[in-house]
């Protein structure tokens, strides 16, 4: 008998565009109505926005926001009532504007964008925009004096010495990347930490299948389990970013604790995995037992419990129940407040230790 492979990915859905006002019209095919909260995990790509647009973008603007309630939090933190109109728009920032028409541009309500707005000559700019079912929208600079985080990065032998990983980093890791792993690792658990410590660790140039807005891969194979980061991906990383506007975290962070998520609910399986290599003639019970498990994760199981029956937090984690899991582990790590908002009894499932629990049943 033999066990399976299991790959899973988090791949980013790209909207590319030559001009902001250009950005593909495939994202209008998800204007249907939901009647749920959720995080929006699209990577926006934009052209960088000219300061010629300002004008036109309040223009545009207005028409979508007729009839809704809009909020600026601005740079000190202040809230505005911002009449929707061409006048009242022209008081928010060109990124603020941008980051609107972004997040406006599905004709959805209800989701959370966390967008990089490319300005011409001024780099990107970190803005979140809320939107409620009801249609209101929050849109939330960032504060003044806040910044990218740009701590020194750690070295290959810094990042396993320091979180003590098994084996080698291979190759030779950008200082973006060794620096979303480091973030990464900082925000597990000890015990889910413990867990990592386990699995390999690998880098690519990019994804096998020539994606180049993936960013990270789990794969595990019998009892070897390896998280790969791609190169192309982390690079591609400037049209989003996840967590609070004042200390924006990268969007390769989200990716890789995504796959760490699956490394998670995927550790039950694995455990049989490595005991059918040890077990000579008792191996293929335990080849079985490990595919059930891998199908049927009992971490995954009692997630759906706390899930009590609704979508997924962003749209990818609606690709099956393994997904929706890894995406609200990752949001519950990268972007609590995002879960708190999008699914509660999710978050207080996860603050209360429940996947702990559901793993550590299984332990001996």
């Amino acid at each position: 008998m033999k066990w399976r492979t299991r790959r899973s990915s988090r791949v980013g859905r790209a909207a590319v565009g030559r001009a902001l006002v250009h950005l593909l019209l495939a994202m209008l095919a998800l204007s249907c109505g939901r009647a749920h909260l959720f995080y929006d995990a699209r990577e926006l790509r934009h052209q960088p926005l000219p300061p010629a647009r300002d004008r036109a973008l309040s223009a545009e603007l207005a028409p979508r926001l007729a009839g809704r309630a809009l909020v600026w939090i601005d740079a000190d933190g202040k809230e505005h009532a911002i009449a929707p109109d061409e006048a009242g728009l022209r008081k928010l920032g060109l990124p603020e504007r941008g980051a609107l028409w972004l997040a406006l541009a599905g004709g959805e309500r209800g989701g959370e964008t966390d967008v990089r707005v490319r300005v011409a000559g001024k780099g990107s700019v970190p803005v979140t925009v809320l939107q409620g079912i009801d249609g209101d929208v929050r849109v939330i600079s960032p504060p003044r004096g806040g910044r990218d985080q740009d701590d020194k990065a750690l070295s290959e032998e810094g990042i396993r010495d320091r979180f003590k990983l098994r084996g080698r980093l291979p190759g030779t890791w950008h200082e973006t990347e060794r620096r979303a792993l480091t973030e990464s690792l900082e925000l597990l658990a000890p015990a889910e930490l413990e867990l990592v410590r386990r699995i390999v660790w690998d880098r690519e140039g990019r994804a096998r299948n020539g994606d180049e807005s993936r960013a990270a891969l789990y794969e595990m194979k019998g009892c070897r389990a390896v998280i790969y980061l791609y190169s192309s991906g982390v690079r591609a990383d400037r049209f989003r970013f996840v967590g609070d506007p004042a200390a924006p975290r990268s969007a390769v962070v989200h990716a890789i604790v995504h796959e760490i998520g699956h490394a998670f609910e995927q550790a039950a399986a694995r455990r049989a995995y490595c005991a059918a290599e040890k077990a000579g003639g008792r191996a293929g019970a335990l080849i079985a037992e490990g595919n059930r498990l891998s199908d049927r994760s009992p971490v995954v199981e009692a997630y759906l419990g706390a899930l009590a029956g609704l979508p997924a937090p962003t749209d990818y984690g609606n690709a099956s129940s393994h997904e929706s899991f890894a995406e609200s582990y990752a949001l519950f790590h990268v972007d609590p407040a995002a879960l708190l908002r999008t699914r509660p009894a999710v978050h207080a499932w996860f603050a209360s230790g429940g996947h702990l629990r559901a793993l550590g049943a299984l332990e001996d």
